[in-house]
């Protein structure tokens, strides 16, 4: 089961990471071929049962007709490491609230600090642009994720 967990207090994340975490500024069908090539990798061990065995394309196609927010307002960033992108964090502000729908990490990476660089980014990010919350989806049975977003502040 997934829920959704909530990060009322935004302020900036201190502290470093050997991973760089870089924008994801591509447009078009250039965006949407890179998003099924990531997606793709990183569900293989997902630990969301619901992603298990699935494809991305319904995920994308769901951001691209902005039935998750407004797309063109979207905030994907990825890690990279020796020229392979192992990490990929995907939000979408809605009204004053930026949400957090996908977080992954290969398998090789997890565990390492990639979520984490992607996180504090995102949330020094958001603190910049104002927002006032942050959501972010979680499946129950994920408690790796689960845990970091509360060390995060997130709380449900």
């Amino acid at each position: 089961m997934k829920i959704q967990l909530i990060k009322n207090d935004i302020i900036p994340i201190q502290g470093s990471s050997q991973f760089t975490v870089e924008r994801l500024l591509v447009e078009g069908q250039e965006l949407v071929e890179r998003l099924k090539d990531y997606l793709s990798r990183f569900i293989v061990g997902s630990l969301d049962p619901d992603l298990v065995g699935a494809k991305p394309d319904g995920f994308i196609n769901n951001m691209i007709a902005d039935r998750f927010g407004d797309f063109k307002k979207r905030y994907i960033v990825t890690v990279n490491h020796s020229e392979k992108v192992v990490g990929i964090l995907i939000g979408i502000p809605k009204d004053n609230i930026f949400h957090i729908f996908s977080v992954h990490v290969l398998p090789d990476f997890r565990e390492k600090g990639v979520a984490s660089a992607m996180l504090s980014k995102c949330i020094n990010d958001i603190y910049k642009d104002n927002y006032n919350s942050i959501l972010i989806d979680v499946h129950t049975n994920n408690i790796r994720a689960y845990n970091l977003y509360k060390k995060f502040g997130f709380s449900g």
